[in-house]
């Protein structure tokens, strides 16, 4: 019932591997020294939908910085486009008017966002996690709480503030969505995603590291960063929207 590793990896393998590490790790705006953490696709969907309310990383890399009621920003991959003759292109990030995100998700430099067609890049253009420019940002978190535990120590209550989701009343269990796999219980499905995302020994569930606990919600749209776009083109229209990126 557990996804492969082959499942899991291809999965993975759809962003740039900066990203699909995932620790999550605090990353710094170059400009702005922004604090911020790196998020695979299934956290940030989840954060986004409500789902999950709760993030660990692995403690003692410089997490000091994310004290109670403090903001920070969810970095994910990114494919750079514009718009060229009524259809979405991919491009450079100098000459991006919006970002395309691995769930299909689109948002431009004045902060507008819509649903279009998962990109697909065979020239491998994605921009890693850590260099997504800071007028892409989609998630801005609110920290509520903290603490340190071991990683295996997480509560049963937990694992759905995790992210982590029933299926045919609880018979089966899995991760966030786009992770693969179905899995006999909660506990197992939250340690399938964990080890997709830290596979570096002795960060791996079975290593039961040392991690921070934050007790998040998102913040307010209104807080989220804008930039003077490049030029006049916004929001495409419904039938652009929904082509894909092409090179």
């Amino acid at each position: 019932m557990r996804a492969s590793a082959a499942t899991a990896a291809r999965w993975s393998s759809r962003v740039p591997s900066q990203s699909r590490l995932a620790v999550p790790g605090d990353a710094m705006d170059e400009n702005a020294m922004t604090p911020s953490i790196i998020l695979d696709p299934a956290t940030a969907r989840a954060l986004l939908n409500g789902r999950k309310t709760q993030v660990r990383m692995i403690a003692g890399g410089g997490h000091g910085m994310f004290p109670i009621g403090a903001r920070i920003y969810g970095r994910e991959a990114c494919a750079p486009g514009r718009m060229q003759d009524g259809r979405e292109v991919l491009t450079d990030l100098h000459r991006a008017e919006f970002v395309a995100f691995a769930d299909g998700w689109r948002r431009d430099c004045a902060g507008q966002g819509w649903q279009g067609a998962v990109p697909h890049d065979p020239n491998e253009m994605w921009v890693s996690a850590v260099h997504m420019p800071i007028w892409a940002c989609r998630v801005m978190l609110e920290v509520r709480g903290r603490r340190t535990e071991r990683l295996q120590d997480i509560a049963t209550q937990d694992l759905r503030a995790e992210g982590v989701q029933p299926i045919l009343a609880g018979l089966l269990w899995r991760g966030a969505r786009p992770l693969p796999g179905l899995h006999w219980s909660a506990r197992r499905a939250f340690a399938a995603h964990w080890d997709v995302t830290h596979p570096v020994p002795g960060l791996r569930w079975a290593d039961n590291p040392i991690v921070e606990v934050l007790d998040v919600a998102v913040a307010n749209q209104a807080f989220l960063p804008r930039a003077t776009c490049s030029s006049s083109a916004a929001v495409p229209s419904t039938s652009a929207s929904v082509r894909r990126l092409r090179s």
